[in-house]
C-alpha cells in the first residue's frame, strides 16, 4: 500500500502479520528525511522495520507492549523505501502509523561528481550537509571547485557537524591531489593549499561511517549543515 511522506494511517496487526507500505518522497535534490512512528491500541508490542528501494534493511525498531516506537531515513531524490509493521507478541488489535517529512535543505545537491561539483566563491562559506542517503550511496561525498588567479597559497576550512568526521582532499584541474587534511568527528579541518593559477576541486567526505537511516531523533548532521570556506592568503 502506498503512503505519503506526511500522513497517518490505522490498521489492523494480528497474530502471523505483517503490513507492507511504500513511500516515495519528492523530488528534492537534498532529498527527504523521513519520520515514521509506531503504536499500538494497548497491548501491541511494536516491530518496525525499513528498507530501501531495493528492499535491503536500513533499520529496526522493536518496543514493549503498548510503546511508542520511532525512527528516520534519509531517502534521494524521488526514491522510495519501504515500512513494514510487525508486533513481537501475537495480539488481534489496531495500531496507528504516523509519518512526517521535510526536504533536506543543501541547494549544493547535486553535487556528488567533480563535473557537477558546486561552485565556491573565494573567501564566503558555503553549506552542506554530510550524510548518508536511502537509494543513492554516492550522495555521502560533496563536491566543490574554485578558480585560482594567480599563484599563492590558499586556506581550506572544514566545519563539520555532528557524527560526521571531515575528510577533506584538494585536486588541480587534471584531479590529481594536491593537499589533503583530516579531522574527528563534529570538528574543524583547516590547512593552506599552495595554487597556481586554474580550476581546482575540493572533495568532502567523512571519514566516520553514517547510516541512512536510525531510531529516535534524525542526528545533528542532518539538522545543522556543515561549512567549507576557501581563503587567499
Amino acid at each position: 500500500m502506498a503512503l505519503e511522506p506526511t500522513s497517518t494511517i490505522t490498521g489492523c496487526m494480528s497474530r502471523g502479520d505483517k503490513d507492507m507500505y511504500v513511500v516515495t518522497v519528492p523530488s528534492d535534490a537534498g532529498g527527504t528525511v523521513v519520520e515514521v512512528r509506531l503504536r499500538g491500541q494497548n497491548e501491541m508490542a511494536p516491530r518496525l522495520e525499513l528498507l530501501d528501494g531495493d528492499r535491503n534493511r536500513i533499520e529496526y525498531e522493536s518496543g514493549s507492549k503498548g510503546a511508542e516506537i520511532m525512527s528516520w531515513a534519509h531517502v534521494a531524490a524521488g526514491t522510495s523505501i519501504y515500512v513494514r509493521v510487525d508486533q513481537i507478541h501475537g495480539v488481534d488489535e489496531g495500531y496507528t502509523l504516523t509519518l512526517s517529512s521535510g526536504p533536506v535543505a543543501e541547494p549544493g545537491e547535486p553535487n556528488d561528481t567533480w563535473e557537477t561539483a558546486t561552485p565556491l566563491t573565494l573567501g564566503t562559506p558555503t553549506q552542506g550537509i554530510m550524510s548518508a542517503v536511502a537509494n543513492n550511496k554516492d550522495q555521502i561525498v560533496d563536491w566543490y571547485r574554485f578558480e585560482a588567479t594567480e599563484s599563492g597559497t590558499v586556506e581550506v576550512t572544514a566545519d563539520m557537524t555532528g557524527e560526521a568526521a571531515p575528510k577533506v582532499e584538494v585536486l588541480n584541474g587534471d584531479r590529481k591531489r594536491v593537499k589533503y587534511n583530516s579531522a574527528g568527528r563534529g570538528a574543524r579541518a583547516r590547512f593552506d593549499v599552495p595554487v597556481e593559477p586554474g580550476t581546482y576541486y575540493i572533495r568532502v567526505s567523512t571519514g566516520h561511517a553514517l547510516k541512512p537511516a536510525g531510531g529516535e531523533q534524525v542526528p545533528p548532521h542532518l539538522v545543522k549543515p556543515y561549512s567549507i570556506t576557501v581563503t587567499p592568503q
